[in-house]
């Protein structure tokens, strides 16, 4: 978590939905054997986005982990992407347990976890949530207990990407 420099030079023009459809085919296997649905929705011609596609495509896979750890039992994993003003806006929308108020405010610091018996490091969210805030976006968690949890992303599109 000690953090790493991405060059600009490792920033590279790319297509949202492409890094989500690589991202998901990474973990699909793991997903379905978790007995989760998934679905990906993308409205059609979103703006290409700059910036390090490898770390962004992290942040989703451990978005996607994420949904499937909460949804031990199985469920379904609605990912979509949308343009919203200037922004990309990606969203992880999962049927779990919902995140216990208790736990709200602290689920991205580095290291907190609900899940140390199972393996859980609480790195996950605390890296995604760095690697957004440098490419000067936000991830943020909208949650009820009994109701799921939804991950949104939002991004912004400008000429020089997230930097």
């Amino acid at each position: 978590f000690a953090g790493h420099n991405t060059q600009e030079s490792a920033w590279e023009e790319f297509d949202i939905e492409q890094a989500l459809r690589q991202a998901l085919a990474l973990v699909e296997h793991q997903l379905d054997k978790g007995l989760i649905e998934t679905s990906l929705e993308c409205e059609e011609d979103l703006p290409r986005f700059v910036g390090h596609i490898g770390e962004l495509e992290q942040v989703f896979i451990n978005l996607m982990i994420n949904a499937q750890n909460a949804m031990a039992h199985g469920g379904a994993l609605c990912i979509a992407a949308r343009r919203e003003g200037q922004q990309i806006e990606v969203s992880f929308a999962d049927t779990g347990p919902g995140i216990a108020p208790e736990h709200f405010d602290r689920i991205f610091e580095p290291f907190y976890t609900t899940r140390a018996d199972e393996g859980g490091t609480g790195l996950g969210l605390a890296v995604s949530y760095r690697i957004i805030e440098r490419l000067q976006g936000v991830l943020t968690v909208e949650s009820a207990p009994g109701a799921g949890a939804i991950f949104i992303i939002r991004l912004p599109l400008s000429e020089e990407g997230g930097e």
